[in-house]
């Protein structure tokens, strides 16, 4: 935004701004299995010649995901202001 003004005393004011944003994500994800029983033999025979075998184990499995956004504003901005010399000294004698 911009704004210019003058008066009758010769006094120019003025100012700009400008909106900046920014914006980012992340993201992250586990998947893991740990074998906290390893696999062991439960029972294991035959008859005749077919096999039986019954195994046991127990796995740990890990699932976890992590997200992130995030957004940020900002707005900076300048105001001037710009007074002749002769304004000046008519403002001082005008009021001192």
């Amino acid at each position: 935004m911009s704004d210019v003004s003058l008066s009758a005393h010769m006094r120019v004011s003025s100012s700009r701004s400008a909106p900046a944003q920014a914006e980012a994500s992340w993201s992250t994800g586990v998947d893991k299995t740990f074998p906290i029983l390893p696999s062991s033999t439960f029972i294991d025979f035959s008859i005749g010649p077919i096999p039986f075998k019954v195994t046991f184990e127990v796995p740990l499995t890990i699932q976890a995901n992590a997200m992130a956004h995030a957004i940020a504003e900002a707005e900076f901005g300048v105001t001037s202001q710009y007074v002749p010399l002769c304004a000046q000294n008519k403002s001082k004698s005008n009021f001192g």
